[in-house]
């Protein structure tokens, strides 16, 4: 049985059924993984839902549990994973170390970053509506020479501060 990675209340279930059928004590059931994206790399919370299904898939295929959120609560939009370290069809426990798993990730991001870029490079407004939605609808210009990104962020931040 595969479970729906699209059914959150369904995966929850799923993982602690399959911990309690485990009957084992663990210290680590669940691993908690974080995929970030500077906000100059303009790319708004829907644009990363196909990533964060492929991500979860990939566990998934493993045979193991993953549920995803998108956050879009910084500058820098972000994926929550939990990954659930018991084996929904052996039961054994995750066996892939760290570096491995970084690697396997890392992979899958920069797939998805270079064909994203490649749209972006394809179709500029694509870009410039990306942009107005993070930074507002106008380029803001202080004399002649507009404010970059990462620019704006940081007068942000310094005008939050005050």
């Amino acid at each position: 049985m595969i479970p729906d990675i699209n059914n959150p209340d369904m995966v929850y279930r799923l993982m602690l059924f399959i911990i309690q059928r485990r009957h084992k004590d663990t210290p680590q059931l669940v691993r908690h993984r974080i995929v970030s994206f500077q906000a100059s790399d303009c790319i708004l919370p829907q644009d990363l839902i196909p990533l964060a299904q492929s991500i979860a898939s990939s566990y998934v295929a493993k045979g193991f549990i993953a549920a995803y959120g998108i956050h879009a609560d910084t500058y820098c939009v972000h994926i929550h994973f939990v990954i659930c370290t018991v084996s929904f069809t052996t039961l054994n426990l995750f066996y892939s170390g760290y570096v491995v798993e970084r690697r396997e990730l890392e992979k899958i991001i920069q797939e998805w970053v270079f064909h994203f870029e490649e749209k972006l490079q394809r179709n500029p407004r694509l870009q410039q509506d990306r942009e107005a939605a993070l930074y507002g609808d106008d380029c803001i210009k202080y004399g002649n020479a507009p404010l970059t990104a990462k620019e704006q962020i940081k007068q942000n931040r310094r005008i939050k501060t005050k």
